[in-house]
């Protein structure tokens, strides 16, 4: 999504870099970050997380726990995700050293702000049209994650009709603020119930 209407995003060799630095940081970094939950590696507890609406989250989380908050963008800046919040079952949920994160194996859901600040489209088609605003998302079908890694298969914005996919997700804790971010890459699967290329895709960071 460096530029979404325009042409597909390449992938960085320096952003690829910089992600390969922010994980080996996520091993060695001594304090606990928990910018999510409330100090003690508990956190926002039960339905008002969003969740009802995925009934594979529902099934999968019994008691679903928001662990951290993190935000993530394109090269360009045009997309980013931002305010996501990271629910985990917390029924197997441990703190971590290092993250609130990097010790848990399991079902996740997200569920944050999608911000475009220009209309974008697929560059393959031309079609797939989103204006420049702020689309909520939530995840429809639940995700895995595995210390740090994460994939959520379909994720839908309350407004607008879109549906994403995130793959290839790492989180890691930025160096100078030690908020937490994340390096992976983010679909448009379909906009307004049609169907994008696999072009209409950015590399989040």
């Amino acid at each position: 999504m460096e530029n979404l209407n325009k042409k597909t995003l390449s992938f960085s060799a320096r952003l690829f870099t910089h992600a390969v630095a922010a994980l080996a940081l996520v091993t060695s970094v001594a304090a606990c970050g928990n910018n999510g939950g409330d100090g003690n590696g508990g956190g926002v507890v039960g339905p008002q997380l969003g969740i009802t609406g995925c009934s594979s989250c529902v099934t999968s989380m019994a008691n679903p726990l928001s662990i951290d908050i993190f935000n993530a963008k394109n090269p360009s800046g045009i997309a980013s995700l931002q305010g996501m919040q990271l629910i985990v079952n917390g029924a197997n949920f441990v703190p971590g050293t290092s993250s609130s994160y990097n010790l848990y194996s399991g079902p996740v859901a997200i569920q944050g702000n999608f911000i475009l600040s220009q209309t974008v489209a697929d560059p393959a088609t031309g079609q797939c049209v989103i204006p420049a605003g702020t689309y909520g998302i939530q995840t429809a079908d639940v995700g895995q994650m595995s210390l740090g890694t994460l994939r959520v298969p379909r994720l839908v914005s309350t407004t607008g009709n879109i549906v994403l996919e995130l793959s290839e997700g790492v989180l890691y804790k930025d160096v100078a603020t030690q908020a937490t971010r994340l390096f992976g890459t983010l679909m448009i699967k379909s906009v307004n119930g049609q169907v994008c290329t696999n072009a209409f895709s950015a590399v989040l960071n």
